[in-house]
């Protein structure tokens, strides 16, 4: 079903997306050190000589407040990076795949965000993706931008990583209860993107698990999933101090995927449960 190069193979996304991904396509998985996104002749060498159909690109600077602290860096690899893949996608006749984020979006609704509703980034993080965005929209027409929320999987740090090793050194963990989103298994962002692939879909789609929550009452989540008995505290956002604003609701609606009855997606405790039952029975194996 065609060849998939992925930038970023490295990450939790890229892990899962190499394994699930692999099983119908052939794979070419490049990290950082195989190629550096932000030089273009790299990108338009590498590309050109991949043979790929797809590329999904997956390389990012992924964390907030380090965007924050280094803005220039930032925008060089979300934007300028994603605008060097886009051009050398578009010259190959590759279809790009772009993830972006719920960082793109204010905050301020109170009701989900559908792909119909204006962006308006918070933060370096949230801005450099929607940039991103941008790029790939307008240099790539065969394009499919993926906005996902939340993410959380079995390799690389994430908030479920974060819970387990501040709860096993003892507690108690403070978590913040005051920012609402959706957490979702970087698995089933793979599963939906398959169903994508198959029906050769373009534009912007929400790839979000269902229902929302906090970050504390998904910690409190994580702790029952993995019998760990140890004191949770809820915090605000002002108290935890961290250098980036965070959009204070985040919660992404799939419109898109629902009106074209292609929504695989779950609700994500169902998801966690299944999450945690893999992960654990895999440590308990090693």
């Amino acid at each position: 079903m065609g060849r998939i190069l992925i930038t970023g193979a490295e990450g939790q996304l890229g892990r899962d997306a190499t394994r699930v991904l692999g099983e119908h396509h052939e794979m070419l998985g490049l990290g950082k050190t195989e190629l550096d996104v932000t030089k273009f002749d790299s990108v338009e060498d590498v590309l050109g000589e991949s043979g790929a159909d797809f590329v999904l690109h997956l390389a990012a600077l992924t964390h907030v407040d380090e965007a924050e602290r280094v803005p220039d860096e930032a925008y060089l690899v979300n934007a300028i990076g994603t605008r060097n893949i886009a051009r050398a996608a578009q010259r190959i006749g590759a279809k790009l795949i772009y993830v972006s984020t719920d960082y793109v979006f204010s905050g301020q609704q109170t009701t989900p965000y559908t792909e119909f509703d204006p962006p308006c980034p918070i933060n370096c993080y949230g801005h450099s993706k929607l940039m991103g965005e941008m790029y790939a929209r307008s240099l790539c027409p065969n394009h499919l931008v993926l906005r996902v929320s939340w993410l959380y999987g079995q390799h690389g740090s994430n908030f479920v990583r974060t819970i387990l090793r501040l709860a096993t050194s003892g507690g108690p963990v403070r978590v913040v209860d005051d920012q609402t989103g959706s957490p979702t298994w970087t698995k089933e962002v793979v599963r939906q993107l398959a169903v994508l692939l198959q029906r050769d879909a373009v534009g912007i789609y929400h790839c979000s698990a269902h229902g929302a929550c906090t970050w504390y009452e998904f910690a409190l989540a994580i702790l029952k999933e993995y019998d760990l008995d140890v004191a949770c505290h809820p915090i605000s956002t002002s108290e935890f101090g961290a250098p980036a604003k965070r959009p204070a609701y985040s919660v992404l609606a799939n419109r898109v995927l629902e009106l074209e009855q292609a929504d695989v997606m779950r609700n994500w405790r169902v998801s966690f449960e299944e999450f945690a039952l893999e992960d654990r029975a895999g440590r308990s194996s090693t």
